[in-house]
């Protein structure tokens, strides 16, 4: 969990101990929660960690499909590309090389 995400956490629970101290009856509870905040906090930036380095993975094996779309600028979308491979279990076409592309470009968009 970031520092900044725990400092908010062990700030806003001090900050009500001091205010309210032993006034405030579920001050234990409200411990309990910050707890739970914190721990589905690591879980999310675990996760996140893990899909980004999925996907940085994922763009630098599409980059050699992606170069080589660059050569198929006049190739139909439904060219075959594997034509008489007998070990495709799918024919790859000038398409998927050219979707491969589009989709490594679509870094940062929604």
């Amino acid at each position: 969990m970031s520092a900044d995400h725990t400092d908010i956490l062990t700030r806003f629970i001090g900050a009500v101990d001091d205010a309210w101290g032993d006034e405030v009856p579920d001050m234990a509870l409200l411990r309990k929660l910050a707890d739970a905040g914190r721990t589905a906090l690591k879980a999310y930036e675990a996760k996140i960690a893990a899909l980004t380095a999925e996907n940085a993975t994922l763009r630098e094996a599409l980059a050699p499909f992606c170069a080589f779309a660059n050569y198929l600028a006049r190739a139909p979308d439904d060219l075959v590309m594997t034509r008489g491979s007998w070990i495709a279990a799918q024919q790859v076409t000038a398409g998927d090389f050219r979707r491969a592309r589009a989709a490594l470009r679509q870094e940062g968009k929604p």
